[in-house]
C-alpha cells in the first residue's frame, strides 16, 4: 500500500465483500508486508487468505 489511507481504504472494500472486519483485513495487510513489498503480492496474499477460510 502507498499510503494509510489507500491501506484503509482497500480493507474496507475487502471486509465488506467478505464479511470480515477491517481490523482483521488490516492484520492480514501487516502480515503481508513482512513477506512482500509489492503492492500486488501483498494483495494477493490477503485475497489468498481471505479465499481460503
Amino acid at each position: 500500500m502507498t499510503n494509510h489511507f489507500e491501506a484503509a481504504k482497500w480493507a474496507s472494500e475487502m471486509a465488506e465483500k467478505h464479511n470480515k472486519s477491517i481490523t482483521y483485513i488490516m492484520m492480514l495487510i501487516h502480515e503481508g508486508r513482512t513477506q512482500f513489498q509489492d503492492i500486488n503480492q501483498i494483495k494477493g496474499y490477503v485475497a489468498g487468505k481471505l479465499v481460503s477460510q
